[in-house]
């Protein structure tokens, strides 16, 4: 993509000058070099994690900002003393959660998985069970393959269970997404994507990201956080005893949210 930069007055004066001392052989690379440098002076993370704090990004939207992997920009947001929306620590709203769960129980589902838990299936060992969960399928969206981090990205999307199944399959809109609109709502593109296509499926979105939930929430979609699923195996009896506690514990290492007076 091409961009058009109008200068004169001043500015073009010096830029010619520079052109005519030989420093640089044309005006338009006098411009880019001087970008450059001016992009190599700004501490993106910083204002990655300012646009988080003041204006509601998403976790998602602030890593791509920081070209920081997911995890990456975590564990830069804990060391400024920044803990990150994950997770779900209000009770009555993961009660919620669950509710929709229970309700769709007896019929076919399928939930549109974004990186956030993808990311935190794979860390607890969640992975492992969800393929016993019966009558579901797991989507994610396309446009997670189109992330910088595509190594890592491919190898949770293909992982299979213990029971060597593959648990992810892939799903695209079929329209094609405008970037900057997407990023102004402040998430990023596979979250757009999945939440689109969760209302398009009428699926149940799936997010660690409390933002990413509540943006699904206002375009009519219903979202859950993976501990509403870790119930929900919990009172199937597919997920118990000390594997269960393993799984909680590494989610609150995570980190995750999770309520105080939730009882595993």
């Amino acid at each position: 993509m091409t961009t058009t930069i109008e200068i004169s007055g001043w500015l073009e004066e010096q830029l010619e000058r520079l052109v005519e001392i030989g420093l640089y052989s044309t005006k338009s690379e006098a411009v880019r070099d001087a970008i450059r440098r001016f992009i190599e002076t700004l501490d993106m993370p910083s204002i990655a994690l300012k646009l988080y704090r003041m204006k509601g990004i998403s976790l998602g939207l602030a890593a791509e900002i920081a070209n920081k992997t997911y995890e990456e920009m975590i564990t830069y947001m804990i060391t400024k003393g920044i803990i990150p929306e994950l997770g779900e620590p209000d009770i009555n709203a993961l009660l919620k959660q669950y509710k929709i769960l229970m309700d769709r129980r007896r019929s076919n589902t399928t939930f549109i998985v974004d990186y956030s838990t993808l990311s935190l299936m794979y860390h607890t060992g969640l992975v492992d069970y969800i393929d016993k969960m019966e009558n579901s399928k797991f989507y994610i969206p396309s446009q997670l393959l189109y992330s910088l981090h595509l190594l890592n990205i491919k190898r949770l999307v293909l992982y299979k269970s213990k029971s060597n199944t593959k648990i992810f399959t892939v799903k695209s809109l079929n329209r094609k997404i405008n970037s900057s609109s997407v990023k102004r709502q402040g998430i990023t593109l596979y979250e757009y994507e999945a939440i689109m296509l969760a209302r398009e499926l009428n699926s149940i979105l799936v997010s660690e990201d409390i933002r990413v939930r509540r943006k699904a929430r206002d375009n009519g979609v219903e979202a859950v956080s993976s501990l509403a699923i870790i119930l929900n195996l919990r009172d199937l009896g597919i997920l118990k005893g000390s594997s269960l506690v393993d799984i909680v514990e590494r989610a609150k290492s995570y980190p995750i949210a999770i309520p105080l007076e939730l009882e595993i």
